[in-house]
């Protein structure tokens, strides 16, 4: 058995929007912005200067954006609660509602372990 306190704020909102930024999307910016760059590539810069620009400048306006859904969703989100782990199931116990939720090991889809965080990704994304 392991007890772990989750608490989602903007911090947290935050680091889970960019780690699953840097580990889907950014190839997808990246291969816009060259193919963008090659279609239209600003004539004194050249494709490379050009997708440098373009690139930046969308990584730019992207993290302005998951900066603002993080704050809109740190101000909806109300989540506290202690996580107990058994060898068959999850307990969530909420501390700021009167709620317990029981979830088998299936409800976790992926476990990540960095050097300073342990990501657990879950089967129900919220969008």
């Amino acid at each position: 058995m392991v007890t772990k306190r989750m608490v989602i704020n903007l911090k947290t909102i935050l680091k889970a929007k960019l780690y699953f930024f840097l580990r889907r999307s950014i190839w997808r910016y990246m291969l816009g912005a060259f193919i963008f760059a090659y279609v239209s590539p600003i004539e004194s810069l050249g494709i490379a200067r050009s997708f440098a620009l373009y690139f930046f400048g969308l990584i730019a306006f992207v993290l302005l954006l998951l900066l603002i859904s993080a704050k809109i969703q740190a101000k909806k989100i109300r989540y506290d609660a202690d996580v107990i782990f058994y060898e068959d199931h999850i307990t969530i116990t909420h501390r700021n509602k009167d709620l317990v939720e029981t979830k088998d090991w299936s409800w976790i889809k992926k476990i990540d372990d960095q050097k300073d965080a342990l990501h657990l990704i879950v089967n129900k994304r919220t969008r």
